[in-house]
Order: structure tokens, then sequence, then C-alpha cells
């Protein structure tokens, strides 16, 4: 489960990239996970059934910096090993976030922001900041 959330903070960096907030927002960093659950449904004929090769799974995880836990209920295609119909503001952000992220005023984007230190950043957070949509990989 710690890969499946590892995923989730892939996806949440990659919303902020898209949506240049990574000009104020530091990269998060999954730190650990707290519970993972996996839907369990019926079962026919002695197999799980489920929506095809869909399973459903509700992550708890907390990320670095700024101790952020956040909840994410995720669709994975166990075929293709990706999610299914993610939609990055549908995660929840489970406590206060407020004095981490003053430097943006975008309600979905202030759950996941940490603002910049007003120090010097390190390599890795200079280039995280300078990236473009351009940059992004498809």
């Amino acid at each position: 489960m710690f890969y499946l959330s590892k995923m989730v903070v892939y996806h949440i960096n990659r919303w902020m990239l898209v949506h240049r907030y990574n000009e104020f927002c530091q990269r998060i960093q999954l730190s650990d996970m707290e519970s993972a659950e996996k839907k369990m449904l019926f079962e026919e004929n002695s197999t799980e059934t489920m929506h095809g090769d869909i399973a459903i799974y509700r992550l708890r995880f907390r990320t670095f910096p700024g101790s952020a836990t956040f909840q994410a209920t995720v669709r994975l295609n166990r075929e293709l090993k990706k999610f299914d119909n993610f939609y990055v503001p549908d995660i929840s952000r489970l406590n206060a976030y407020h004095n981490d992220s003053l430097c943006i005023n975008d309600v979905i984007g202030k759950k996941f922001c940490v603002c910049y230190p007003n120090t010097t950043l390190d390599p890795f957070m200079s280039n995280w900041k300078e990236l473009k949509l351009t940059t992004l990989p498809s």
C-alpha cells in the first residue's frame, strides 16, 4: 500500500505543477502510511468479484515538509497498474494547514501547499520551483 500512497503523492505534485503552484509551494514527499483499507466485495463461486480489474482502496498517509495528513480513496486498475478516474481535488486533508499555505489563495491548492521558507533553497527544491509545464513528462 506504500506504493499506492506514493502514486497519490506523485499525482498531487503533478497537479500542483500543472497549476503552477510549484512557484510558491514545495514539492511534498511521502513520509509514512497510517492505514490502508481495501473494499471487500461479495464472493461468487469462491472468487472475489470486482468491477473488472478494479480494486478500491482508502489510504491515509503523511507527507513532509509540513507534516500533512491526507486520506484518498483510489480505484486501482490492477491489470494496468494505474488509477481509474482519479481526481486530485477529491483528496482530503485531515489536519489544519492554514499557516502552511498562506502564499496561495486557491482553495484546492491550499490543501497540498507548504510555502517555501524564506531561506536559501536546496538544489532539489530550486529545480522543482523552476519546472514549467513544458518540462513535465506526459
